[in-house]
């Protein structure tokens, strides 16, 4: 549980960071950040409403793989669509980290469910820490990271 916290950590925080490296402008690709952060927790709970939180985990990581696998791929032939790119990264990973949250109550009992938050967070934000280190090394290394981070996650669902 605590390697899907620091996935879904990791990928959320690395975009933030990583935006001003992204072809577009910083300014589109900053509102499409934005809103998608608000879609994704939101798209979260009404996904775990119709299905379960491992479907809804296993779909959101999914979008944030297949944005950052165009992002990788297709983002400099098509400076245009990155606000796109970067709403499917981020809808992905914002509803997966809402989805993280549901997950630990459903997993843990209630006795040991502060402690297993606690634990998972304490885990998922150190690892983050470096996310800003690892958005400066040379393009595309950060987002062939953070996709293989997120296909690891999926694996670990």
């Amino acid at each position: 549980m605590s390697y899907l916290w620091a996935a879904a950590a990791f990928s959320t925080y690395l975009l933030y960071f990583y935006i001003k490296y992204l072809p577009g402008g910083l300014y589109q690709n900053a509102i499409a950040l934005s809103f998608a952060s608000i879609v994704g927790s939101f798209s979260a709970g009404f996904i775990i409403q119709k299905t379960s939180v491992k479907t809804a985990m296993t779909i959101l990581m999914g979008a944030s793989l297949l944005g950052a696998l165009l992002i990788l791929f297709v983002g400099e032939r098509h400076q245009e669509l990155m606000p796109v790119f970067i709403v499917i990264t981020k809808v992905g990973s914002s509803g997966f980290f809402t989805c993280c949250y549901q997950a630990t109550v459903d997993v843990f009992p209630t006795l040991f469910r502060g402690t297993a938050f606690g634990i998972c967070n304490f885990i998922a934000r150190f690892l983050t820490t470096f996310a800003p280190i690892l958005a400066e090394i040379q393009p595309p290394t950060p987002m062939i990271l953070t996709s293989l981070i997120t296909l690891v996650g999926i694996f670990a669902i």
